[in-house]
């Protein structure tokens, strides 16, 4: 299958270099369709710094989760070329998160629903890889999740879990809490800086795969920390951590 939707997403990273002044000319691709993923997802997000649907877990996973993945892979690259010079994140979920609970084998780390659906199969396929090399390549990483989460993975999972962590234990912080994870925070947050010194914030409102809900409120958002919905969202999800973590963002940026 050719690279759609990835393609897509870095092309229009390339259009929108005014929005989010990181991605330069490096980034060409095609833009090509993809069934099931609603483009316009990315446009708005592109266009406003924030995007948000509610609705069927099959029509609005793809297009979410394929645009984290999508920009898990710029902020490896960028990583790597030093056009992002720092890059703390957090993965904030109701059981360790599921790029980091398997090498491969995904079926068994999804509903049967779900397995049953290419398109989302497709988005924790991608996340294997882009979760990995972000780490591989200087990024930080927070894993949080309530401390019962653990038991809800099976045996594999939570050694292959643990496998990751000890492969990254200089990056990958595992960040169990005593506390529930409220339905609107569940989902991932990446904070980055350029090497213009700015501060960029990507967080994603969502739910794990194994968890699939539909009419479930999905948003995405990305910009300049000091975007009043960006810093609002970033201190929400730093907040949250800080109160029951021994690490936060806050205290990483350091």
């Amino acid at each position: 299958m050719k690279y759609y939707f990835l393609s897509f997403l870095i092309g229009c990273l390339t259009t929108y270099a005014n929005t989010f002044p990181l991605m330069d000319e490096g980034f060409h691709a095609l833009v090509q369709q993809e069934q099931n993923v609603d483009k316009t997802v990315i446009t708005d997000l592109l266009d406003e710094g924030y995007v948000e649907r509610q609705g069927e877990d099959a029509q609005l996973r793809p297009s979410f989760v394929l645009c984290q993945a999508a920009i898990e892979q710029v902020l490896a690259q960028y990583l790597q070329t030093g056009d992002v010079t720092t890059l703390i994140g957090a993965i904030h979920t109701p059981m360790p998160a599921t790029p980091l609970c398997t090498e491969g084998d995904i079926i068994d780390l999804t509903t049967k629903e779900l397995a049953g659906d290419p398109s989302r199969i497709k988005t924790i396929q991608k996340r294997v890889n882009t979760v990995r090399n972000m780490l591989a390549f200087g990024g930080k990483l927070l894993v949080v999740y309530p401390k019962e989460g653990l038991s809800s993975r099976s045996v594999i999972q939570q050694e292959v879990y643990q496998k990751t962590l000890s492969t990254f234990e200089k990056s990958l912080i595992d960040c169990p809490i005593d506390y529930p994870l409220p339905d609107d925070l569940i989902g991932a947050t990446y904070l980055f800086q350029g090497k213009n010194d700015r501060w960029y914030v990507f967080s994603i409102q969502a739910t794990q795969a194994n968890d699939a809900r539909d009419q479930m409120v999905w948003r995405i958002w990305f910009g300049d920390l000091s975007d009043p919905r960006c810093n609002l969202r970033f201190n929400q999800i730093d907040q949250f951590i800080e109160k029951g973590s021994p690490l936060s963002f806050s205290q990483l940026v350091k």
